[in-house]
């Protein structure tokens, strides 16, 4: 799992389980290249806290814990691609509109 912290809310998220565990390796390295890859993508990156959407934040720390599922069900450090993630968040129970991968 993972949290967000800000001035203005607290955000955690649990672990999404992979079906099949691999290796640990390149894990956080995977969390975070997604996760602020999909800052950067935003713009989230020129916003102060107070302007951030929480909705929009989830997601995409959502995106990012899935990223590094997929890659902890793997041998090694083998990150999901952009077309492998977009099918995982597709396959999830979660709101499509704010599940992107960038």
């Amino acid at each position: 799992g993972a949290a967000l912290l800000t001035r203005e809310f607290s955000l955690a998220l649990p672990v999404i389980k992979p079906a099949q565990f691999g290796a640990t390796i390149g894990a956080g390295g995977t969390f975070y290249g997604v996760l602020l890859s999909a800052i950067v993508s935003l713009g989230l990156d020129k916003k102060d806290a107070c302007q951030l959407e929480l909705t929009q934040l989830e997601a995409q720390l959502r995106n990012a814990i899935m990223a590094a599922s997929i890659n902890v069900s793997r041998n090694g450090c083998e990150p999901p691609t952009r077309a492998e993630l977009s099918q995982a968040i597709a396959n999830s129970c979660g709101d499509s509109a704010y599940l992107q991968v960038f």
